[in-house]
């Protein structure tokens, strides 16, 4: 009797722990929340990055060379930007955060920040974090990420869903960056 008590609590404990792993998820937001609730908006290069370990967990630093603020953070435009998550690797030692953002040294990125505490960080985990890429049919710069894989987003405020009005897929650089700028006047 006493194995079987302790079998089903270790059970339903390795159930909580499975149920508490499942539970990380971003609810997709419209580009209107996103602009307002976030702290910065800018458009710029990956330098660097690196991993370190803070207070026994390990983080990640990316360090982006600002071409513009769409958004500037209270009124700054430094020339760089640190944005700081968790997870990387240190090491031997890794430590992988599910649906943290991904970022390649060289690339060109759009990126929806918030500050807490004077560190950025990616607005809703990789939903803030937007690639941009060379069509090398038009020669035009596109600008592609989780926003415009939603066919729905909700209000953070009444979750209710709603039509999502960015085209599926991506969208013109300059026309994205445009209608963002509208946004946030």
């Amino acid at each position: 009797m006493k194995k079987t008590v302790l079998s089903l609590t270790a059970a339903a404990a390795l159930l909580a722990a499975a149920s508490a792993a499942w539970a990380t998820m971003v609810i997709p937001s419209s580009l209107e929340q996103m602009a307002g609730l976030s702290d910065a908006i800018l458009v710029g290069l990956v330098r660097d990055q690196y991993s370190y370990w803070e207070d026994r967990k390990i983080f990640t630093s990316v360090i982006v060379d600002v071409t513009e603020f769409i958004k500037a953070p209270g009124g700054e435009t430094p020339a760089a930007l640190e944005v700081k998550f968790p997870g990387g690797k240190v090491g031997e030692i890794k430590l992988e955060v599910d649906q943290a953002p991904q970022f390649t040294t060289g690339e060109e990125v759009l990126l929806f920040l918030n500050r807490s505490g004077g560190v950025f960080r990616p607005y809703g985990f990789y939903y803030g974090v937007y690639k941009i890429r060379l069509d090398a049919g038009t020669g035009r710069k596109i600008v592609y990420g989780p926003l415009f894989n939603q066919p729905l987003v909700y209000d953070l405020k009444t979750m209710k869903a709603d039509r999502n009005t960015v085209p599926s897929g991506g969208e013109d650089l300059s026309s994205f960056t445009n209608r963002l700028r509208k946004l946030v006047r």
